[in-house]
C-alpha cells in the first residue's frame, strides 16, 4: 500500500511540474496604422506577442482576420504570420505586417482579429486568451 501511495505521489508531482511549465502566448500590443481604408489599399498592423507562461513556446502561427461583427466566425482571413520561438516571459520584437483589403470585402465598419497559436499546435496554460480584437476600422469603396 505504501509503495502504491509513493507511486501515485510521484505521478502527481511529475504531472504538476509539467503543467507549471506550459507556455501561454498572447498579443501584448497591436497597432493599426489607419482606421479608414479603401478597398485595394494595404492594412498595416504592428504586432508584439508575448509568452506569459512559464514554459517555452516553439515557433507557431498567428492569423489576421477582418470581420463585420465582433464574432470571428464570420470573419475573412487576411493572412498568416510566423511567431518566433519565445522563452518564458519573453516578448517578440514589434513587427509590421501589410495585408491588402480585397475588393470583394463589403464596405462599412469592420473589426480586425488576431488569433495567436492559430493552428493550436502549442499546449498552453490558458487557451482562451488566443484572440484579440481591435477597435473598428472603416472600409470605403475604391476610388
Amino acid at each position: 500500500m505504501r509503495k502504491e501511495l509513493l507511486s501515485l505521489y510521484g505521478l502527481f508531482f511529475v504531472g504538476s511540474i509539467s503543467m507549471a511549465q506550459l507556455p501561454d502566448l498572447t498579443l501584448s500590443s497591436a497597432t493599426i496604422e489607419r482606421n479608414s481604408l479603401r478597398k485595394g489599399e494595404l492594412l498595416s498592423i504592428q504586432l508584439r506577442l508575448k509568452n506569459i507562461g512559464s514554459g517555452v513556446a516553439e515557433i507557431s502561427k498567428a492569423q489576421i482576420y477582418l470581420g463585420q461583427t465582433s464574432s470571428i466566425n464570420q470573419a475573412v482571413q487576411l493572412g498568416e504570420i510566423s511567431i518566433p520561438r519565445l522563452n518564458s516571459l519573453e516578448e517578440s520584437d514589434s513587427v509590421r505586417f501589410l495585408f491588402p483589403i480585397s475588393t470583394a470585402i463589403s464596405t462599412g465598419s469592420k473589426t480586425v482579429f488576431v488569433r495567436v497559436d492559430a493552428r493550436n499546435n502549442i499546449t498552453e496554460q490558458n487557451e482562451s486568451n488566443d484572440f484579440a480584437i481591435s477597435p473598428s476600422i472603416q472600409v470605403l469603396s475604391s476610388s
